[in-house]
């Protein structure tokens, strides 16, 4: 994906904690989001530093599936071996 641009906001789900949400934009109407959970006891995060999480936090599930059985999902609707992928 040729990454276009990124944009950082806060989702509040009702009944929910506040949770950062970073949404990565590519050509073609491409788009990666990433929730991530807002920690009260810490100071407010930029968006620069949530950003860098959210990349963080997908580098961190990509290394899971590469070492998962080969690190492809399979062309079944998204799902491999137990992982569903939205």
């Amino acid at each position: 994906m040729q990454l276009l641009r990124t944009e950082c906001s806060i989702a509040i789900d009702s009944g929910a904690d506040a949770m950062h949400l970073v949404t990565f934009l590519g050509e073609g109407g491409e788009s990666i989001q990433v929730r991530l959970a807002a920690v009260p006891s810490e100071p407010a995060a930029s968006d620069n530093e949530t950003i860098a999480r959210a990349a963080a936090t997908m580098v961190q599930v990509a290394a899971f599936l590469a070492q998962d059985a080969g690190g492809s999902p399979s062309q079944e609707g998204g799902r491999r071996e137990g992982h569903q992928f939205r």
